[in-house]
């Protein structure tokens, strides 16, 4: 049986192959370069009658004829010994047999090259004149195997740390970006419960006024629908939103409810998190006319400048003894988006006294803490 498997999936995979034998071809070029240029420097010492360019080549031709003994055991270690050592697929003497194996053939093949490569096509020597076996030899050839190796492992194990601290990255990333949505998602279902209690409410007293609630309602609910889907909107949209809530405020509780919404915007296309400022405004509205048997009068002020967006919310209450801070759903989530999308740039402060809950908060919006919603 044949899998079909997305094409975008094989993109992906295409893209991956691709940058990581640009990896690879970019580390062999790079050590290439590096010991041709050694080389170089010998040869400069041992063949003072050719020119530069002799030189070079001389060195070039050494490198290359000994670069197979090289290659084959670096990926025979990369992708036998090591990875089953890192995987624990096999046990640490069964791997380290196996490197030892890799080393002898390699040695074997290096000093087979020297002899049958180097000399007769980069020296212009007889083969006969090397020993193949020497034990001085055979230090040497195993000393510049185990640097090339010893540079691969090491270049292997810094891509692998670079891809765990990714991978953790992304994983830190995906739940809070779930998380995120989790705490958008209660903040909807909350200002709807909350709005059609009042709509309940107001039916039973004045059915005209109703009606404009619910097409106030209607015209919320859909810009929760479409533009909450996105990271981040304009304030002027967020105000937008706090408008229609003090409307519909004002048509539940009429002349019981006093409302002074104040706003100085320097930019209106400044973005902000959606929904973020929300929970205040209905923490004023509940806690203030939600709760009074009187007139209630609610402040709200909101400021923009370069950048910085501050807001104060101020609703009188029935005398009660003060508990500090509030710890409402509300507040528990705007707090947590704060942390989450402007960490280290923002300050809620809440006063919450016998008569008057003062709620104060500044976020630079140009701190924004992308969790790249839009990009999965």
């Amino acid at each position: 049986m044949y899998t079909i498997r997305p094409y975008s999936n094989a993109i992906c995979d295409l893209y991956r192959m691709n940058r990581r034998s640009l990896l690879h071809l970019t580390f062999w070029i790079v050590y290439f370069a590096w010991v041709v240029y050694v080389e170089f420097a010998w040869a400069t010492a041992s063949f003072k009658d050719l020119s530069g360019l002799g030189r070079f080549w001389i060195a070039a031709k050494v490198e290359l004829s000994l670069f197979p003994a090289k290659m084959l055991l670096c990926y025979f270690v990369l992708y036998g010994p090591l990875k089953q050592s890192l995987l624990h697929q096999k046990p640490p003497v069964t791997s380290a047999i196996r490197l030892v194996l890799g080393m002898i053939g390699a040695i074997a093949l290096y000093r087979i090259s020297v002899k049958w490569l180097v000399y007769p096509w980069a020296y212009g020597q007889s083969p006969d004149e090397v020993v193949l076996w020497e034990g001085y030899r055979l230090v040497t050839s195993f000393l510049d195997l185990a640097l090339v190796l010893g540079l691969a492992i090491a270049f292997k194990l810094y891509r692998m740390q670079m891809a765990g601290k990714e991978r953790e990255r992304r994983l830190v990333q995906e739940k809070l970006e779930t998380e995120l949505q989790f705490l958008r998602s209660q903040t909807n279902p909350h200002f709807l419960f909350n709005t059609l209690n009042n709509i309940y409410a107001l039916t039973r007293r004045q059915p005209g006024p109703a009606a404009e609630m619910v097409l106030q309602l209607s015209g919320l609910m859909r810009f929760m629908l479409y533009d909450c889907a996105k990271p981040r909107i304009p304030v002027r949209d967020e105000i937008r939103v706090i408008e229609g809530i003090i409307e519909l405020e004002k048509l539940r509780y009429g002349d019981r409810l006093e409302v002074h919404f104040i706003s100085d915007i320097d930019r209106p296309d400044e973005l902000i998190a959606p929904l973020l400022l929300l929970p205040l405004i209905e923490n004023a509205f509940k806690h203030g006319a939600g709760e009074n048997r009187f007139k209630t009068r609610i402040d709200i002020n909101l400021e923009l400048k370069d950048g910085v967006l501050e807001m104060r919310t101020q609703n009188d209450k029935e005398q009660v003894e003060a508990d500090g801070e509030a710890k409402g759903v509300g507040l528990q989530n705007v707090r947590r988006q704060l942390e989450l999308l402007y960490p280290q740039a923002h300050d809620l402060r809440i006063d919450n006294q016998p008569e008057v809950f003062t709620a104060h908060l500044r976020v630079n919006l140009k701190a924004y803490e992308t969790l790249a919603l839009s990009d999965h």
